[in-house]
């Protein structure tokens, strides 16, 4: 399966959503996966981690316009089975909306923030 993850940080950043993607999307890989991840761009990371490509964009209006686009264009070249989104409050995932057809069928969300959607925080 071609996968698309998509997560506000990657390694060499900590967090929670960091090292489940990062998890994941290694142990996907050594399952025969074809794993990318799209994320922030970050100066001490190359472009794959433990054998997984990595894809940066600068994390203001105008990388997140060049993410979006990226996406797009993967989507229309058929280049992921599936796409998955990770923390919703940042550019990686509210950069996607409005959501084309082309996205809608293939977008898995995995609320990794676990915000509490009650209270509006």
């Amino acid at each position: 399966m071609r996968i698309l993850h998509t997560v506000h940080a990657y390694p060499p950043d900590t967090g929670g959503s960091e090292a489940v993607v990062r998890r994941l999307s290694e142990g996907l890989t050594e399952r025969g996966h074809e794993v990318e991840v799209a994320t922030s761009a970050h100066r001490d990371r190359g472009d794959t981690v433990e054998g997984v490509p990595v894809h940066g964009f600068e994390a203001s209006p105008r990388g997140a316009l060049a993410y979006r686009r990226w996406v797009m264009d993967g989507l229309a070249d058929d280049r992921w089975d599936v796409v998955m989104t990770y923390h919703s409050k940042v550019f990686t995932h509210l950069a996607l909306f409005p959501f084309p057809d082309e996205l809608a069928q293939r977008w898995v969300y995995c609320p990794t923030e676990f915000t509490d959607v009650t209270s509006g925080t």
